[in-house]
């Protein structure tokens, strides 16, 4: 109980007054060994946490303030890649095991448009895995994803 009234007060300062049921307009996911996903919100909110697989970072949640301009290039990039063109999946012929991979959805009018992508290096279609790569670019220039350091283990810490 106290991580939720904890959460909200944090809300309240880091983001201003808002309605506390808006929803998202945009949902970003990267999975691999670490878990990162943002929710942004048209009030200039953004809500990231970060889910530790591996026992490398910990796992963590923290807001940022986002500017209504940023909010727009946002929107405006997502509308410059033709974002609802884009096919669900976006993947390779082939599989690699512990490959990460990439979500965005989009909330627009009440209708939720979802694309995975991963192991775009291999795509099958090479162009949209440029074009989803791109978008994901412009959004990370105002919704960053974490630096996370991933420490191998060494054989001895491994048999621990």
């Amino acid at each position: 109980m106290w991580r939720i009234i904890s959460f909200i007060l944090l809300w309240g300062v880091a983001c201003g007054s808002r309605p506390i049921d808006e929803s998202p307009f945009l949902e970003l996911q990267l999975f691999g060994c670490v878990d990162w996903h943002a929710a942004v919100y048209r009030s200039g909110c953004a809500h990231h946490w970060v889910t530790d697989m591996c026992g490398g970072v910990g796992s963590y949640s923290r807001l940022q303030r986002l500017t209504a301009a940023e909010v727009k290039q946002i929107i405006r990039a997502i509308d410059e890649h033709q974002f609802s063109d884009f096919p669900s999946e976006i993947g390779p012929t082939s599989y690699v095991t512990d490959e990460e991979s990439f979500r965005i959805t989009v909330f627009t009018d009440g209708v939720r448009r979802e694309v995975t992508a991963f192991g775009l290096s291999r795509a099958k279609d090479p162009g949209q895995a440029s074009k989803f790569l791109s978008l994901w670019e412009k959004i990370m220039e105002v919704v960053p994803e974490p630096e996370i350091e991933i420490k191998e283990m060494s054989p001895d810490e491994a048999k621990r």
